[in-house]
């Protein structure tokens, strides 16, 4: 039995890879890569907590990294952080669809790279990322049509909408809508990854993952939601 939890950091970089060794090092022990091939391998050996990997690694590639995690039963545990370096919509995109837990854009704030990891090493109910109560008008983009909708909660990872017409899993859509207490409309691309049946009121619902986010959008949602829900332990959570 480990004595602390495993984290595996796979990047390029020597300097990444140096800089999160010490931010990290108090959340648990450190173990890096610096190709896809060897984190696959150290992954399988070490069998972490959390891996934090590079989506843009030469040769095998973080998504690709993160779907072998996702697929292999005896890392079944293990929490994927894919980073990238761009920040752009379709990188987000790319890290949604290979299965990331949480994702992250360079240049990371130290502080942000700590709260995203230790959400992983926490107990179950903090692995999920934070959700708030929002209550906007949505409108949702699809197949040519456009449906109005109402949101009930938000996440930095996604969002769920109250319409009336129902939508099959896995529907892409464009949203747009605008945050409460701001004059900034966000449009991000979504999947459909559930849905509610009419209530007593013949309302129906979706929840949406958000898949085409830019570093701007994904910014302003992660200060939305954690200035209404703060996590418990985020001003304990030591820099370095």
């Amino acid at each position: 039995m480990k004595d602390q939890p495993t984290i595996l950091v796979i990047d390029d970089a020597a300097m990444f890879r140096d800089l999160a060794s010490f931010v990290l090092s108090r959340s648990g022990r450190v173990v890096t890569a610096s190709t896809g091939e060897e984190g696959l391998a150290a992954a399988r050996r070490e069998r972490p907590e959390v891996a934090v990997v590079d989506l843009d690694l030469p040769q095998m590639n973080g998504d690709a990294v993160c779907k072998e995690i996702k697929n292999d039963p005896g890392l079944a545990d293990t929490a994927v952080i894919l980073v990238t370096f761009r920040a752009s919509a379709d990188d987000h995109a790319r890290a949604v669809r290979a299965g990331a837990d949480d994702i992250l854009s360079k240049p990371i704030d130290q502080r942000q790279l700590v709260i995203s990891v230790n959400r992983f090493l926490r107990v179950p109910v903090l692995r999920s990322i934070g959700r708030t109560s929002m209550q906007v008008p949505v409108a949702i983009h699809t197949n040519g049509r456009t449906l109005q909708g109402t949101s009930r909660d938000i996440s930095r990872s996604g969002m769920f909408v109250e319409i009336d017409q129902a939508l099959p899993e896995g529907t892409e859509v464009d949203l747009e809508f605008q945050l409460p207490d701001t004059a900034v409309a966000v449009s991000p691309s979504a999947d459909v990854i559930g849905s509610r049946t009419a209530d007593s009121r013949g309302r129906r619902g979706v929840a949406l993952r958000f898949l085409r986010v830019n570093r701007k959008t994904a910014d302003l949602i992660m200060s939305f939601v954690q200035e209404r829900s703060p996590t418990q332990d985020l001003d304990e959570v030591p820099i370095g």
